[in-house]
């Protein structure tokens, strides 16, 4: 692979975790459909945590019930062939503070994401 084509798809990734955030943001779990593959792996998910799609779109489901005004701020990505690792902080506007962190991992295949491997604390941070 070039070092142009590996850049390109490095970007791609990197653009495809944006999507996914801003999903977040908006409070769109339908949006998960489309990025995330049909073969999505959560490989830390909680205890209980349903596998694929829906148990992404469950575990956003609750984050919104408990933090109703939570948003994700994305403070470093970095991203390398099908890779992207973020730090990002989960902020509430109306407390006007963060509330948690985390460092993620996302693998990006065929335009989608595939795997997702995350270290998350929520809570005061």
């Amino acid at each position: 692979m070039s070092d142009a084509t590996g850049r390109e798809q490095s970007d791609e990734a990197k653009a495809l975790v944006e999507r996914v955030y801003s999903a977040f943001n908006r409070r769109e779990a339908e949006a998960l459909e489309s990025l995330l593959s049909s073969e999505f792996v959560d490989h830390t998910a909680g205890e209980g945590q349903q596998p694929g799609v829906e148990g992404i779109k469950r575990v956003w489901q609750q984050l919104w019930t408990i933090y109703p005004d939570i948003q994700v701020k994305l403070e470093d990505m970095f991203g390398e062939g099908d890779r992207v690792v973020s730090r990002v902080f989960f902020w509430s506007p109306s407390q006007d503070r963060p509330i948690g962190f985390a460092i993620e991992i996302f693998q990006v295949a065929g335009g989608r994401v595939i795997a997702l491997w995350n270290v998350l604390k929520l809570g005061r941070t």
